[in-house]
């Protein structure tokens, strides 16, 4: 990152002008909310499915905040198409700038790396075996 204040070419002193310290503030600034859109979490997804709900709850169980984007089953945004251009299914989590596909995989997503209580699966490894099992039958169902 750009050193707040600045060597001054024509002396040895430091640069304090008022205009040098108001670039470097407004270009950390610039960054911060590049940084922040960029680790935002945004859940793509439609009305009444029931994939996304799911989703929806355990964020919401996890007191994590996000960006709901409402896409249209038959007209998908570019945007959408980007980031999940293989399934092209309408449910997905983008973190980072990462695309997180299938609602399972970004359920468990959630849970290994948003680290907010609850934890959306057990500990121990059998149990957590056993809810994935019940997870994937309810699926198939």
């Amino acid at each position: 990152m750009m050193s707040i204040l600045k060597k001054n070419k024509n002396s040895k002193g430091l640069d304090h002008s008022p205009t040098s310290l108001d670039n470097d503030v407004a270009e950390i600034r610039m960054r911060k909310t590049l940084m922040a859109e960029e680790s935002k979490l945004k859940l793509y997804g439609m009305c009444g499915s029931s994939y996304i709900t799911r989703v929806e709850l355990a964020l919401k169980l996890k007191g994590i905040s996000y960006e709901y984007v409402e896409e249209d089953l038959l007209n998908k945004s570019q945007l959408f198409l980007q980031h999940n251009p293989v399934n092209k299914k309408v449910h997905l989590l983008v973190h980072h700038g990462k695309p997180i596909v299938e609602f399972l995989f970004i359920l468990e997503y959630i849970d290994e790396t948003l680290p907010n209580d609850p934890k959306l699966l057990p500990g121990d490894s059998y149990q957590r075996a056993k809810v994935r099992l019940w997870a994937s039958f309810i699926q198939q169902v």
